[in-house]
């Protein structure tokens, strides 16, 4: 290819330059030529009128100067004067050549240029004047104008041939990188089953690479299957009106019983706002969707797995739950309530592990739906951090919620779910904090809707090189961790997730023997429906705190109702401050010294307090919370620290209870449940015996287990309310069951329950249930 190039691109340009130069040359020497002419016309014209006078009187002398001075003339070669009769009269020259008559007068002696004038005098003849110039130097000239040409010629030769070669080069390595980039995309194409397909317009000409044809298994039935493709699916209708790309799959079945599933790709090119073209690409997926297939129906299996488990193991649960909290209510020695106490707590570890298990194997699955209800941001934080209160206080360690001031505290979000994040932040903090505090604390986003929640802590700290691993599950910062702190390390897994649902992330900052700081950003509207909190009844406050983090979240909290707030680390500071405050927040670890306080007085005691406070000084819990802050500071001066112990309101009626449940042990633990609540129960094993309970008596509740032998809970409950058509009759059946999953309960509801209670029991759910069926106005409204 370089050889025919070469000559394509040489050839002419070489002949070109040679065509070029030759006529430059014979132009150049040309016009030499025709100045000698002129020349010797000129001084033929005027030597001819100066040797008149000497060749008619035959001066010899005279006529001798005159040749004389035409001898110094420019490419002079000789000048001969004739007589009429044809005898030299004079000559300047060559004497050899004189003697040459031939040469002296042949008009054709190369290297001469011969001009012959007429003399004449009064108009008569005297003779011939011949002038004769040597073209020498026209010669010359025209060699010269080659040689230079010529030069030049090879220079733009060599010029050329070194552009042609690097062009040829070019060429080639580009052609080479194609072709290789060609072979590479057919492999890729081969080995991904890829190819690229394109539909023209008008005429509908259709045409598929050698890539598609083997996608498609053939270039003769190619063809045909993407027309069938193309004509079965409106994405290409819409591409084609409108210039909407697509991405589609389509089923094939090559052959009875052979089904493939390719994934066609398509975009149109439009000039003018006219589709011209559709083209695009297709992929053989049929590995990749049976693959998707198969991880789904693994992911079913294991949901299903962890679902049955789960029921396998809260069934005990509630058994075990169930039985030490009716246990803990008898008369016990001190070591059988610690052994007591023990079980419960064991109990209540592992049913978490186990709603923690579900909760990822929800998130995995995709089925965690999150809901959009008006909340107060404020009270979701202490009431979610309270939660944890008795676990901190346990260790000495102060848990403190901080509001950012000027931050809008009504939002729409999922409180369970926010709950949840926090609970595990704070859990987890909790657990590694061997002393000092716990800061949960919100502040706005860059927009209205986003959030910052912080969850700080002064505990043992995270290595660097393990601080994105916490983050997996079951995954703890080192080996030892979960031996001696235990847990599954599934808590912070769940809440990456969840925030991440919420339109958030969670990061993290540690150091070790330090603390910890994580990070949730999440993004919840504001809800400007929900009810704002007063302004409080005092104008000036003092709060008393030796914890710098503590003091501000109080001052924060003030501030939000309205109160100017000073701080101060101890009393001995208050003091000397020389206030007039309207009430001082005391923190309870100072209240030893409230004979020198001389205002109204708060303590500030942890949520679940059990010590003992001076009588008739008012109390508050922290971590603080604005609402509740601000009742307080509206009740009456005498109010104590110790709440009055709720008690028990005798019912109104007896509730008449029917039980379904085919485990002993959990039908005990219900039946007694509902027996010290005052009420009567009657238990049945199955589904069926509870359909020809109800046959014969109407209860107020029928608590239905829904996995039974003979027939479930699910099926007796569709049944009941078949049977209950066209009467007006309507029993109300609540589920009680091991299956903890949203489906389980759209499952429950879907066939006719009206209420869902999961094992192990919520004792205080089962308990306000029966109260409300226990008084008139409850029933009422039932």
């Amino acid at each position: 290819m370089e050889r025919w190039l070469l000559v394509g691109a040489l050839g002419p340009l070489l002949v070109g330059l040679a065509a070029q130069s030759v006529g430059a040359a014979l132009t150049e020497r040309e016009l030499v030529r025709q100045g000698l002419a002129t020349q010797a016309a000129n001084i033929s014209r005027l030597t001819t009128n100066l040797v008149a006078a000497p060749l008619e009187f035959d001066d010899e002398r005279s006529l001798g100067e005159v040749l004389h001075s035409v001898g110094h003339v420019r490419d002079f070669e000789y000048v001969v004067v004739l007589r009429r009769d044809g005898s030299v009269a004079g000559y300047l020259g060559d004497e050899a050549l004189r003697a040459d008559r031939g040469r002296l007068m042949d008009p054709q002696e190369p290297g001469t240029l011969r001009l012959a004038t007429p003399i004449e005098q009064n108009g008569a003849s005297l003779g011939t004047l011949v002038l004769a110039l040597s073209t020498d130097e026209a010669d010359a000239t025209m060699l010269r104008h080659l040689v230079i040409g010529g030069l030049a010629s090879l220079v733009a030769a060599g010029i050329a041939v070194v552009v042609v070669l690097l062009l040829v080069r070019t060429i080639r390595r580009r052609s080479e990188r194609i072709d290789r980039d060609r072979a590479l995309l057919q492999q890729t194409g081969a080995l991904a089953r890829v190819g690229g397909w394109e539909l023209n317009f008008p005429g509908g000409a259709f045409r598929v690479s050698d890539e598609a044809a083997l996608v498609l298994g053939g270039a003769s039935e190619s063809g045909e299957v993407m027309k069938l493709i193309a004509l079965q699916q409106r994405a290409l209708v819409r591409c084609v009106d409108d210039g909407t790309p697509f991405d589609i799959e389509v089923r094939l079945e090559p052959r009875p019983g052979v089904v493939r599933w390719l994934r066609v790709q398509g975009e149109a090119e439009r000039v003018g706002g006219v589709t011209n073209r559709v083209f695009g690409a297709l992929q053989d997926v049929t590995e990749q969707r049976n693959a998707r297939e198969q991880a789904l129906a693994a992911s079913k299996s294991k949901s299903q797995f962890l679902a049955n488990t789960s029921h396998e193991m809260r069934t005990p649960l509630n058994g075990i739950l169930g039985m030490t909290a009716l246990a803990l209510e008898t008369q016990l020695t001190a070591e059988q309530r610690g052994y007591l106490e023990a079980v419960q707590l064991s109990g209540q570890n592992m049913l978490s592990t186990v709603n923690d298990l579900l909760d990822v194997s929800r998130i995995e699955s995709g089925k965690v739906t999150l809901e959009s209800v008006p909340l107060n941001l404020e009270e979701l934080l202490v009431s979610s951090t309270r939660s944890l209160s008795t676990q901190a206080q346990a260790k000495d360690v102060q848990l403190i919620v901080s509001v950012a001031p000027g931050l809008e505290l009504r939002r729409l979000g999922d409180p369970l779910r926010l709950s949840q994040v926090v609970n595990n932040l704070v859990g987890n903090a909790v657990k590694f904090t061997p002393q000092g505090e716990i800061e949960v604390s919100v502040a706005s986003g860059p927009s209205l809707e986003d959030l910052v929640l912080r969850v700080r802590d002064t505990g043992i700290g995270i290595p660097p090189e393990r601080q994105e691993a916490i983050f997996d599950a079951f995954t703890q910062s080192d080996g030892s961790t979960s031996r001696r702190y235990g847990g599954t390390g599934l808590g912070l897994t769940i809440t990456r997730e969840l925030a991440t649902l919420m339109g958030g992330e969670v990061q993290l900052t540690s150091t070790p023997a330090v603390g910890s700081t994580f990070e949730v950003r999440l993004r919840l509207p504001v809800a400007a429906h929900l009810r704002a909190v007063n302004a409080a009844p005092v104008r000036r406050a003092l709060v008393i705190e030796p914890s710098v983090a503590a003091a501000r979240a109080a001052r924060l909290s003030l501030e939000r109702l309205g109160v100017e707030v000073a701080t101060a680390s101890s009393l001995d500071a208050a003091l000397a401050m020389q206030l007039e405050p309207d009430v001082v927040l005391l923190d309870v670890s100072l209240a030893r010294e409230l004979t020198r306080v001389k205002w109204p007085v708060l303590v500030l005691v942890p949520f679940g307090y059990a010590g003992a406070v001076q009588p008739g000084v008012r109390t508050v819990s922290k971590p603080l919370c604005a609402r509740e802050l601000l009742n307080t500071l509206n009740e009456p001066r005498t109010q104590t620290l110790t709440p009055e112990p709720v008690l028990a309101v005798a019912p109104t009626r007896q509730v008449e209870v029917l039980l379904a449940e085919d485990n002993a042990v959990n039908a005990a633990v219900a039946s007694r449940l509902v027996e010290k609540a005052g009420h009567r129960v009657t238990h049945v094993w199955n589904g069926a015996e509870a359909l020809r309970a109800l046959e014969t008596q109407l209860y107020d509740l029928v608590l239905m287990d829904v996995q039974m032998p003979e027939l479930d809970g699910l099926e007796a409950t569709r049944r009941l309310r078949a049977r209950e058509k066209g009467t007006g009759a309507h029993q109300f059946v609540v589920a009680m069951t091991a299956n903890a999953m949203k489906s389980d309960e759209v499952a429950c509801r879907d066939a006719g329950m009206d209420g869902f209670l999961t094992k192990p029991v919520d004792v205080k759910k089962l308990r306000e249930m029966l109260e409300r069926l226990a008084h008139p106005a409850s029933a009422s409204q039932r």
